[in-house]
Parts: C-alpha cells; sequence; structure tokens
C-alpha cells in the first residue's frame, strides 16, 4: 500500500494566545509525510512573529509555506487559499485555537490508505465545555460506508459538520461547491460539510480521539450580531436552492428534516439574542421564500418536520411566541 500525501491547512487570524500551541502539536506529528500550509489571513497581532520564531530551525521548516492575504478574507477564504496551494492526497484543516494529539494524522491516514476513501472522519475532545448536545460525538459504528448512506448519516446528524478533523480527498475540490462559501462568517462549516456528504463515495469512520476542539469566548463562534444572522440567512436560502442538485435520494425525508432544522435553529437564534422584531419578520419571510417549493410544504414529511417548519407559517407575533414556548421548554429540560 503507498503512503498519502496530508496536507494541513492552518487559517491564521488573531490567535496569538493559542498558535504556538497549535503549530507544536502539527509539526510534532508522528505521521512524516505532511505539508503544512499557513495562511496569514492578514493578521493584525503577533501570530505570524510567533509562527516564524517557531519554524526558523525547525527540522520541517522545508515542508511549511505561508500563504498571505493583504486584507483580512475571513476562514472561508483562507482554507480556499490552502487549498489552491495544496499538493496532497488528502487535505486536513486545523483551526489556530485548537490542538492535535501526536499520532493524529497517522491514525486518519492509515484508514486512508488501507481504504481510499474520499472521506475519513474521528471523534474529538472538548476544551472548555462539556456540552456534548451541542457538540456532539459521531454516533457511527467504526467502519466504512459508502454512497448515499454518507449523505443520509449527515442528515440524521450522525456524524458532526465541521471542516476541521477530517481527511478530505483533494480530487473532491474539484467539485466547485466543495469549495468553501467565502463571505460568510456563520455555519460555513455546515453547508461545506453538506456538499462533502452529497459528493463523497466512500467514507470511514474512526472511533479514536485525533483533535481538541477549543471553545473560547470571543471567536467568530461565540459572537452574535445580526452580520451572523446575515450570514446564516444567506446558508440557509444556499442550502434551499442547491442542497437538491446533487442529492438522488429517491427518499427527500431526511434531506428535508435535515434542513427543517437549520430553519428552526435559526428562528429560535434570532430569538434567544434578543435580535429587532423587524429584523426577525424580515428575515423569515425570506427564508420562506427560499423553501417555497411543494417539497417544503408543511404537510410534506413527518410531525416533527410540521413543528419545525410551522412557525414560518403562522403570524409572525404568533411565530415568535412559539418559538418563546420551544426555548422555555428546552430550558427546563436541559
Amino acid at each position: 500500500m503507498q503512503p498519502v500525501k496530508v496536507s494541513i491547512i492552518i487559517p491564521v487570524y488573531n490567535v496569538s494566545m493559542y498558535i504556538e500551541e497549535c503549530l507544536q502539536s502539527a509539526l510534532e506529528q508522528t505521521y512524516q509525510d505532511i505539508e503544512y500550509l499557513i495562511v496569514n489571513d492578514a493578521s493584525p497581532d503577533d501570530s505570524m512573529e510567533k509562527i516564524e520564531a517557531l519554524i526558523h530551525n525547525h527540522s520541517r521548516k522545508n515542508d511549511i509555506k505561508i500563504i498571505s492575504h493583504q486584507v483580512n478574507k475571513g476562514i472561508s477564504a483562507a482554507r480556499n487559499s490552502g487549498i489552491r496551494e495544496a499538493t496532497g492526497d488528502y487535505l486536513f484543516f486545523l483551526d489556530s485555537d485548537d490542538v492535535l494529539y501526536k499520532n493524529s494524522i497517522e491514525v486518519l491516514a492509515s484508514l486512508a490508505i488501507k481504504e481510499n476513501p474520499d472521506l475519513v472522519i474521528s471523534e474529538y475532545t472538548l476544551i472548555g465545555s462539556n456540552d456534548r448536545k451541542k457538540y456532539p460525538y459521531i454516533t457511527l459504528s467504526a467502519s466504512t460506508i459508502y454512497g448515499e448512506e454518507i449523505a443520509d448519516a449527515f442528515y440524521r446528524k450522525k456524524w458532526h459538520g465541521a471542516a476541521w478533523n477530517k481527511l478530505v480527498k483533494r480530487t473532491l475540490f474539484l467539485h466547485k461547491e466543495c469549495m468553501f462559501y467565502e463571505g460568510i462568517i456563520q455555519m460555513e462549516d455546515i453547508l461545506w460539510s453538506l456538499f462533502i456528504a452529497q459528493y463523497a463515495s466512500t467514507m470511514c469512520v474512526s472511533k479514536e480521539n485525533t483533535y481538541f476542539y477549543r471553545i473560547r469566548e470571543g471567536s467568530v463562534t461565540q459572537k452574535v450580531s445580526t452580520r451572523n444572522f446575515d450570514s446564516m440567512l444567506l446558508v440557509l436560502k444556499e442550502m434551499g436552492s442547491t442542497a437538491f442538485l446533487k442529492h438522488q435520494h429517491k427518499d427527500d425525508t431526511a434531506l428535508c428534516e435535515f434542513l427543517a432544522d437549520q430553519r428552526i435553529y435559526f428562528y429560535k437564534e434570532l430569538i434567544r439574542c434578543h435580535i429587532e422584531k423587524g429584523y426577525i419578520r424580515q428575515s423569515v419571510k425570506k427564508i420562506d421564500a427560499a423553501f417555497s417549493d411543494k417539497k417544503f410544504s408543511l404537510f410534506a414529511h413527518s410531525f416533527s418536520y410540521f413543528l419545525k417548519v410551522l412557525p414560518y407559517k403562522l403570524p409572525h407575533s404568533l411565530g415568535i411566541m412559539y418559538i418563546k414556548l420551544i426555548l422555555l421548554i428546552q430550558k427546563k429540560n436541559d
């Protein structure tokens, strides 16, 4: 069996407190055939100075390439820059505030070498949180799954929609949908994962922990503003218009249920974050219009689907009351 080359892509922006630990963990991998693509997304702090000092005399220095953006473009654009420069058989996305186990790439690459899949996924450890409802475990067994099973398992939340902690075959990125959607700051990973799930023909699952995912205050995913919701709105509209282009299942139920989950999540977040009512009203109208196809109609699927879509069909004030009631019930059950 031939070894595979892995390209680790690390976007860098304002991570001075974490970048040394992150990069050190990547450079200390037991697996040897790795190239490192560090994308400086116009970071204004001393992150790049710390990187330069760390790699100056490192034994892997010749395997490291630094890509620089003149202006900040966001994590999706940074990842895309790394993808375009990558030469590995497989790509691995490492967020610059996260950490790898020493054998992370070896664990994942061993499955890639053995099975030649499009995608390899594995478990992760949380730093800064124990909330496994929000950050769930993979519920698939260690195995190899194929074709429609991959997307179906994603729709049913059996594996997580994050870009990190996955080996992705570089040829998947020949499909433009598998590049990252630039200009958004929320839900970019779930949109990307949706298309990766649809285009992958083989996926290997490992139950080993190969990644430390850090939850930190101040990160893009922790801050909330209408800009976040503008991004979420764009992602949902994109899902509504493109999710079925590659999807070839005879039964649309699982995908429609998945999309309903995203819609109810969006509405709940609008209310939970106390967003201005006028913005909520306009956003709900736009989402409802994006999902106007008959396959998304109120009575098209299960009763749980009906309950998730219902607030979009109610008068505005009733829709808000409905969501507030759901949030209250969830809070009591937590």
